[in-house]
Order: C-alpha cells, then sequence, then structure tokens
C-alpha cells in the first residue's frame, strides 16, 4: 500500500489513478462491503414498489431506494477521499449510521447544491417558455455547461470537508481556478474504459431483460404486466452495475477530484515556503 501522490498533467493523472485503483483494489472492496447490505436492501425495495405501484407506460417507476442509496454512495465517496488523502493504511471510513458534523456538513451542502440548481434550471426553463419555446433549447445551451462550471469551482469543498478541513464554497471557488479543465480530463483518461463498460453492461442487460420479460408473460400466461415484469428483470440483473461498476466509477471521479485538491494543497505549501 502506499499513498497517492497527485499529479498536474491531465492524461498522467488519468492514468496514475487508473493504475491506483489497480494497486488499491482489495482497498476499494474493503470500503464498498460494510455498504452492500444497504445498496441491496434498497434495491430489493425498488422491486417490491414496482408490485405496488406498477411503472408508466414510458418505464419510469418509483425509485425510492434509488434515492435513499444516494446517501450510502455519498458515504462511500468521504470515505474514498480519506482513502487517497490519509492514505489506505490510515483513513477512517464513514459511518453511514453515525455520521459527524462534517460529514453531515458534507452530505447538506452537496444537497442544497444539487437542489439548488434544479430549482434554478425549472425556474429559467419555465421563464424561457413564458417568452417563446426555442428559448428553451438556448437556455438549456448556456445553463447546462454553466451549471457544470459552477458545480467544479465549488467541488474541492467536498475533499477538504471529507478531511475534517473547515474550508468555505467561497474559498474552495477560490482554490478551483485553473483546474476546471484539467480535472474534466484527467477523468475522461481515468474513466472513458470504464464507461464503455458501463454502456455495455447497461445494453446487454436491457436486451437480456426484454428477452427474459418475454419468455416469462408467456409462462406466467399475462398474470403480470409486461411493463412490471420488465421493470423487475432489469433491476435484477443490472445488480452487478449498481453493486459494482457505479462505485467503481464514482471511485475513479473522486480520486481524480482528490488528486487536484492534494496538488492545490501541495502548491500552497510550496509557496508558503519559498524563501524568495
Amino acid at each position: 500500500m502506499y499513498k497517492y501522490k497527485p499529479l498536474l498533467d491531465q492524461r498522467a493523472a488519468g492514468n496514475g489513478i487508473r493504475q491506483y485503483l489497480k494497486d488499491h483494489h482489495s482497498t476499494f472492496l474493503a470500503v464498498l462491503k460494510p455498504l452492500l447490505p444497504y445498496f441491496i436492501a434498497l434495491q430489493l425495495l425498488d422491486i417490491a414498489l414496482v408490485f405496488v405501484f406498477p411503472p408508466t407506460a414510458d418505464g419510469e417507476y418509483i425509485a425510492l431506494g434509488g434515492f435513499v442509496s444516494a446517501y450510502f454512495l455519498a458515504a462511500f465517496v468521504i470515505s474514498w477521499h480519506r482513502v487517497v488523502i490519509h492514505g489506505p493504511d490510515s483513513f477512517t471510513s464513514m459511518n453511514p449510521l453515525k455520521p459527524t458534523k462534517n460529514e453531515l456538513l458534507f452530505m447538506g451542502t452537496f444537497i442544497g447544491l444539487w437542489a439548488g440548481l434544479i430549482i434554478l434550471g425549472i425556474l429559467t426553463g419555465g421563464l424561457a417558455t413564458l417568452i417563446h419555446p426555442i428559448m428553451v433549447a438556448i437556455v438549456a445551451l448556456f445553463f447546462i455547461p454553466g451549471a457544470i462550471y459552477f458545480g467544479m469551482r465549488l467541488s474541492f469543498y467536498f475533499p477538504a470537508r471529507a478531511t475534517n478541513s473547515p474550508v468555505t464554497l467561497k474559498q474552495a471557488f477560490h482554490m478551483s481556478h485553473g483546474y476546471i479543465w484539467k480535472l474534466m480530463m484527467a477523468g475522461f483518461y481515468a474513466s472513458w474504459r470504464l464507461t464503455l463498460a458501463i454502456m455495455g453492461a447497461s445494453i446487454i442487460v436491457a436486451i437480456v431483460a426484454g428477452l427474459l420479460s418475454t419468455v416469462l408473460m408467456f409462462v406466467l400466461g399475462g398474470a403480470f404486466d409486461n411493463g412490471k415484469v420488465f421493470t423487475i428483470v432489469t433491476l435484477v440483473l443490472s445488480l452487478p452495475i449498481t453493486l459494482y461498476l457505479n462505485p467503481l466509477a464514482t471511485m475513479l471521479g473522486v480520486t481524480v477530484l482528490s488528486n487536484y485538491y492534494q496538488h492545490y494543497l501541495q502548491k500552497g505549501a510550496a509557496a508558503d515556503h519559498d524563501p524568495s
């Protein structure tokens, strides 16, 4: 086990992050393992809810379990920030049932920012619709990149809070100056292979779910709605994606963020010790 050393060049950082995962895959599994029962239980909750509230004609269903599981995924994010920053032999995993003040601030700030952007998007889209329908597309063309940029400028807040550093959103915005393009490109270099794998797995799940649901509908003799059967089969078959591939992709993104957050801290420390 070795502590992660941040890199500035985005291609080198992306390659280094993939290598870091390979070298610390056992740590990744150790952080993920305590959270798996929650992910499984919440996926089963969604399956149960499909029986009570059948999906709509376009396949939408009440994903209460998926919504709640975001909390436990955030707990994984906090723990992995600590792995990268404190080191795989020195970190402390978050206990999702006993969150600390900094962990609650992490969660609350993330939810607040996300909800704020959604509400702002809805209000802006509604206003654009009142002006002219074509304005919705124009607003989206500027709003979506702007929201991504704004979110990334505040992103250093999260590794700081995960490691108990009292950084404000204003400070985080200042700290991320000059890192946005690097964050984006390093994330691409680190995760493009896994992204393709998840897309391929999702396509395979959809095809197999379609075939299996057709067979089950024939066996069951129409006892259940086809949409209900397809949704349940899809949720079951997508468990490997939910339980492993999605956390793996999350881990890569978290490591990218921790990489440049640490680079900023080291750059600041070097400047403080510069005799000139």
